[in-house]
């Protein structure tokens, strides 16, 4: 039962981090925000001309391929993704480890972008 209780614990962290990411992500990381994201990752590219693994080992990111244009969109499509599965564990109880390693890959996606303060 503890170990239970613990684990929904740890997923209702995700849920309030995700829920924070949606709130702030447009004015942090946004096209107009503190430290777009998008500049940033236009930089990786221009920085890293080969199109290997190099950037992405650099910053792991799925935001490297998706259209930097649209990046509010996509940064909210992270943080929904990430909220509607860590709310599934939360009120389910259980997770495997899919679930966990895509919450894994949307947190990190979001977190590699926001620069340093």
């Amino acid at each position: 039962m503890i170990h239970y209780l613990h684990r929904k614990n740890l997923f209702l962290i995700a849920v309030v981090a995700f829920a924070v990411a949606l709130n702030q992500n447009k004015q942090l990381l946004g096209k107009n925000g503190l430290l777009p994201a998008d500049l940033y990752l236009k930089r990786l590219e221009d920085h890293f001309d080969d199109a290997g693994w190099r950037k992405i080992l650099h910053v792991p990111t799925v935001l490297f391929l998706s259209d930097k244009n649209k990046i509010n969109e996509h940064l909210d499509i992270l943080a929904y993704s990430g909220l509607l599965f860590s709310g599934i564990v939360v009120l389910y109880g259980c997770a495997n480890m899919i679930i966990m390693a895509l919450l894994w890959v949307l947190y990190h996606s979001i977190v590699n972008v926001g620069q340093r303060w």
